[in-house]
């Protein structure tokens, strides 16, 4: 697959950031406020693609939400996807400490979100921009079967069932 090489346009990005300062002020991702001032700061306004460019994403407005610094620039190196072996490798046994759960690293909050966004667009014949809106920013990742190993496949970081 090749890569997207168009970036942002100027007209976009500006269309972009005055809509997230009205109507969506806070990371897609882990719902932190924008800081629309300061470049600098880990929760700095972002542009991010839902799609990366580096897998073929377009940098248009449907696969373009409002990401904190820190989500964007932690997660971009590291695409996760539910088919990496890391992520189909996180087993952390039978009910695991609240605090071992909140240790998670965030690419694989990012992979429990983005699999949960994906499933809402399947659902619901969103597009993934759409279903990232309504789906709202991650929560604390919890254990979704008690009765279950807490596995990747097992846990959630999204307000259950909320979006059904």
């Amino acid at each position: 697959m090749q890569a997207s090489r168009e970036n942002i346009s100027d007209s976009l990005g500006r269309r972009l950031k005055n809509w997230a300062r009205k109507k969506h002020s806070h990371c897609y991702l882990c719902g932190v406020s924008l800081d629309f001032k300061d470049s600098n700061s880990y929760n700095a306004y972002t542009c991010e693609h839902l799609w990366p460019r580096a897998y073929g994403g377009n940098s248009i407005e449907d696969n373009l939400l409002p990401a904190c610094q820190s989500c964007n620039s932690h997660k971009k190196g590291n695409f996760a996807t539910w088919a990496m072996p890391a992520i189909q490798s996180l087993i952390l046994g039978f009910q695991p400490s609240s605090q071992r759960l909140q240790e998670i690293d965030g690419c694989y909050k990012f992979a429990l979100h983005y699999k949960i966004a994906q499933q809402l667009a399947d659902q619901k014949r969103l597009n993934l921009k759409q279903a990232f809106l309504q789906l709202g920013p991650w929560t604390d990742v919890r254990v979704y079967n008690k009765n279950d190993v807490a596995d990747f496949f097992n846990l959630e970081n999204h307000e259950p069932h909320s979006h059904l």
